[in-house]
């Protein structure tokens, strides 16, 4: 079987031999969903909890800003996006619930042991063990949902995953400010004989704690079986994983190109795009956090939900390349809205056309994911996953907010060229990404196919 996926032939004939995978599901795999989107904003809790405690650590150890920056973001996703891949191999080849409760468990001591923290390195390598034990979730739980669901309503989960993770941003800060609040309310200053200003070392210990529900609730979840000769399968390679990325190279290309594009656009706009209208437009970050935080916590949600269940019955029509296809269709509507709203000088139509243009984008939220499941054999899924959130991560979290900075400071002449900085990363990013994925969708379909087949 192995050998058989790894050389696919080159060209694809046209007809559907095998009709799109479909049958209902019961109750039991959406349990599943619901504890691993509980997983999921608990690993948002954890990863933001520094965010909110930048003030009293700064008292505490005289941090300067640099080091703030690599405490909450390098740190992190660097070790986060590396590990992705041997954890990948693990899911493709072991038990994918006890490798997430490994992970909850080792994240969530290593986030109490921030509250230990005496200095810059203690705390940094504390933060990354957070982001090791993070990057269990992903490989692991994607692989899940494409066992628990089939490949006709894969685009439906991953979007209510996607809506799991939108919602559990905001729940991770609001929680996150509570958590902080009633540290600082309750403590002695100290904990366990160290210092702790203003009680940020028990809000650390306190998120670490809310691990432990997490845990209990995988309890129930079960292994499910594996496609095709279980967990008996011979288990491929890295060198057979590449190999079968470069087979089908024209797919990936979408994928590990295309998607990395759109997401470098996503992060410029999502840590940026705030302070544009603060800045340029006049609006305080209380009004602008009410009015985005409803375009994102409605709009945004329905469109993730709405992107899922297009695909799911395009996928059901025989169209093979449908998650590809819808966010295509989504950078082609986003790209004029967001270049006009950074151009806008009129302040309320710039954040009508910022609002559009975020919604539109909301439409791709679990298609990005649900792409490589249906590209992946059961026995690659989690290293495929992996790869995916190494080019995401590092490249999209990386160089998105990086490059908007850069390009307002040396080319636009500063703070208020800030709008024609991000129109500029819109306008390069989104036309490659979409070239990409039009040349990438026969492909995708060809693959997919193919997959089909093979689980016949």
């Amino acid at each position: 079987m192995r050998h058989k996926i790894s050389s696919a032939p080159k060209r694809c004939d046209s007809e559907s031999a095998v009709p799109p995978s479909g049958g209902s599901v019961g109750i039991y795999p959406y349990a599943v969903l619901g504890v691993l989107i509980a997983a999921s904003m608990l690993s948002f809790v954890d990863r933001t909890i520094l965010s909110l405690l930048v003030e009293p650590l700064k008292q505490q150890f005289r941090f300067d800003e640099a080091e703030i920056g690599l405490l909450a973001g390098f740190g992190f996703a660097l070790f986060f996006s590396i590990m992705g891949l041997p954890f990948g191999r693990y899911a493709d080849l072991g038990n994918r619930r006890m490798l997430i409760i490994f992970g909850v468990v080792g994240w969530s001591l290593a986030t109490a042991a921030c509250g230990l923290a005496q200095g810059f390195l203690s705390l940094f390598f504390a933060r990354t063990l957070v982001g090791i034990g993070e990057a269990t979730l992903g490989p692991a739980a994607f692989s899940l949902l494409a066992s628990y669901f089939p490949r006709a309503r894969l685009g439906v989960a991953m979007s209510l995953f996607g809506v799991g993770i939108t919602v559990g941003n905001g729940v991770a800060i609001a929680l996150g400010g509570i958590i902080v609040q009633w540290a600082r309310s309750i403590s002695t200053g100290y904990l366990f004989g160290l210092p702790d200003i203003a009680g940020w070392r028990l809000a650390f210990v306190a998120t670490g704690v809310l691990g432990i529900p997490v845990v209990l609730m995988f309890i129930g979840v079960k292994e499910p079986a594996r496609e095709r000769g279980g967990r008996e399968a011979k288990v491929p390679g890295l060198k057979e994983v590449v190999a079968y990325i470069m087979a089908n190279g024209r797919a990936f290309a979408g994928v590990y190109i295309g998607y990395p594009l759109v997401v470098v656009m996503s992060f410029g706009q999502l840590i940026w795009g705030p302070a544009y209208f603060l800045r340029l437009h006049g609006y305080s970050a209380k009004e602008f956090g009410l009015i985005y935080g409803l375009v994102i916590g409605v709009g945004g949600t329905i469109a993730l939900l709405m992107g899922g269940i297009w695909s799911d019955w395009l996928w059901r029509r025989g169209y093979l390349d449908a998650p590809m296809r819808i966010v295509l269709l989504s950078v082609v509507i986003q790209m004029p809205l967001l270049i006009a709203a950074f151009l806008c000088a009129q302040s309320t139509l710039a954040l009508v056309l910022f609002s559009m243009g975020v919604v539109v984008l909301c439409l791709n939220g679990g298609l990005l994911t649900s792409t490589v499941q249906i590209l992946s054999p059961d026995r690659m899924r989690g290293r495929l996953s992996a790869i995916y959130l190494i080019f995401a991560y590092l490249v999209g979290s990386g160089l998105g907010p990086l490059f908007t900075g850069l390009m307002t400071e040396h080319l636009f002449g500063g703070p208020m060229g800030l709008g024609r900085s991000l129109a500029t990363l819109t306008a390069v990013t989104l036309p490659g990404a979409s070239i990409i994925l039009m040349f990438s969708l026969g492909s995708v379909r060809c693959t997919a196919r193919r997959l089909l087949r093979a689980v016949e």
